[in-house]
């Protein structure tokens, strides 16, 4: 929701306390504050997450300081309270943890476009040839699925407040498939890598497979 909507009740994040509040959860190590109240037969679900109030805060002021904008500290003082919120609307019973959870991975696979985009410039492909194209748009596919098809498997086993995709993908990076003379090895899983292997209920023989050869 637009955070300047009237349906949005705002009263919590006034307070200097957070009594107001109906509970909170952990989303990727930070503590993300949560408020609801019924609108007519959907729920509007308030988050509240201060790592990000503090760097909207600091942004916002910049702006002002730094003349580059016609924002003013009367503007500040009439959105402070908004920093660092995002209101969604619903109609589920899906739990705050949850929604916010299914909320966030929408806005990363927008994100991943944009990493495409900006940091990886793939939207520049210097390929000569239209098969060149061809596979290169199928990696690119490709590993976009792998990488929110570990997501999807971190969500679902609600860890994910835990690991991010680019945690399991570093941790796994570190166990390597060795080929000797006709024989292919393994090498040590480290134990960090064994607990995520057993907390993202993946199959057992990638354990195992160590032992067999």
């Amino acid at each position: 929701l637009r955070r300047n909507l009237a349906m949005i009740d705002y009263s919590p994040t006034k307070s200097n306390t957070k009594k107001s509040f109906d509970g909170y959860f952990f989303f990727k190590k930070k503590v993300i504050w949560y408020k609801e109240k019924k609108q007519n037969d959907d729920r509007v679900i308030l988050f509240l997450n201060e790592s990000l109030k503090i760097c909207e805060q600091q942004g916002f002021l910049e702006r002002i300081n730094a003349k580059t904008s016609e924002l003013t500290i009367e503007e500040y003082h009439e959105k402070e309270n908004t920093f660092g919120t995002i209101s969604i609307i619903t109609n589920t019973d899906y739990s705050a943890e949850d929604i916010y959870s299914y909320l966030k991975s929408r806005l990363h696979i927008e994100s991943a476009f944009d990493t495409f985009k900006n940091t990886l410039e793939a939207d520049r492909t210097y390929m000569r040839t239209d098969q060149h194209l061809q596979g290169w748009c199928f990696i690119n596919f490709i590993s976009l699925y792998l990488y929110y098809s570990i997501y999807g498997i971190l969500l679902s086993n609600k860890i994910l407040k835990n690991f991010s995709p680019k945690d399991v993908i570093l941790h796994f990076s570190k166990v390597h498939k060795i080929k000797l003379k006709n024989k292919e090895i393994i090498t040590e899983i480290p134990k960090t890598v064994r607990t995520l292997i057993e907390k993202m209920k993946l199959d057992e023989k990638i354990l195992t497979n160590q032992n067999k050869n």
